[in-house]
């Protein structure tokens, strides 16, 4: 259990230490970035890809909350093209499974 200051009173008071649930989008769950299609757009969840490509990646902006753009994929699939706070960018697809985004619906 986690304290924290109480703001009415100068006692501490318990703060419980269970994750918080997200607020629900419009599809009400969080989903792999690879599972979007050309044009949609999401917020981002978390990044599980690792140490040094999480922080190359949150060094590019892909950090929670950040509105991103799957713009579209090679002819084979393989990679992705991804735009993040203005900047378009090539990711592979197995990095791409490893990002996961609420989809927040298709850029009009």
């Amino acid at each position: 259990m986690l304290f924290r200051p109480d703001p009415d009173r100068s006692s501490v008071t318990p703060e419980s230490t269970t994750p918080q649930a997200q607020p629900p989008s419009a599809s009400g769950v969080c989903r792999a970035l690879t599972s979007l299609l050309p044009g949609d757009l999401g917020k981002l969840c978390r990044v599980e890809t690792g140490n040094a490509t999480q922080q190359r990646l949150y060094d590019l902006g892909f950090v929670r909350g950040t509105q991103v753009k799957f713009v579209r994929a090679a002819p084979l699939g393989d990679p992705l093209e991804i735009q993040v706070r203005g900047t378009r960018l090539c990711l592979r697809k197995a990095e791409a499974r490893l990002i996961w985004v609420h989809p927040v619906g298709a850029d009009p």
